[in-house]
């Protein structure tokens, strides 16, 4: 894995803050990815990554 300049790596984590968020709400991968304005198998991707870093 390539190591990410400091500002990119913590919009990563804002961007994966707020997926968990919105998950944890209730919203569906697709009603997420809409709003984030990414795909499916993305939101799917951060899900997975966090749930393995805990």
């Amino acid at each position: 894995m390539t190591t990410l300049p400091s500002d990119l790596r913590s919009a990563r984590k804002g961007l994966a803050a707020a997926v968990m968020e919105m998950r944890q709400r209730g919203d569906g991968y697709g009603t997420i990815a809409s709003a984030m304005g990414m795909t499916d198998s993305m939101v799917r991707r951060i899900l997975q990554q966090q749930q393995q870093q805990q």
